[in-house]
């Protein structure tokens, strides 16, 4: 849900200019997200600053945030990154090796999949990686 309302405004923020309706999409969508516990400056940043956070305030008066929780989810979910030593740039490499692989209909569990059959017929995954750069060839 939360994901759904950032990417609708994420869509809305890649667009030269905006429809009358879709400006007020947007601000429907801004007033979403604040009472899902968004600040005025996230809402700001998740629209790559075209609107600060004045103009976030303003479109969105009265609104409290009411489920910080996904939020805190999200600060959770940087920690146990953290913890397990990764940075930023590994979790952009795999959400970049995620579209590609979604682009080409696959899904990681359909790599993750050939690597334990690979192992449990007793083929290395390298040899299995050597093989298809050969095919390829």
């Amino acid at each position: 849900m939360l994901e759904e309302l950032a990417k609708k405004l994420v869509n809305l923020v890649g667009k030269s200019s905006l429809t009358k309706s879709e400006q007020e999409e947007a601000r429907q969508l801004m007033k979403e997200l604040k009472q899902a516990g968004m600040t005025n400056e996230g809402i700001s940043k998740l629209s790559k600053g075209r609107w600060t956070p004045s103009t976030v305030k303003f479109y969105t008066p009265g609104i409290k945030p009411t489920h910080p929780t996904p939020w805190d989810d999200a600060v959770t979910l940087l920690n146990e990154i953290i913890d397990v030593g990764f940075t930023l740039n590994d979790v952009e490499t795999a959400v970049e090796v995620a579209e590609v692989l979604k682009s080409h209909g696959v899904a990681l569990s359909n790599i993750i999949g050939l690597m334990f059959a690979a192992d449990s017929s007793s083929l290395e995954v390298e040899d299995l990686i050597h093989h298809y750069e050969l095919f390829e060839e």
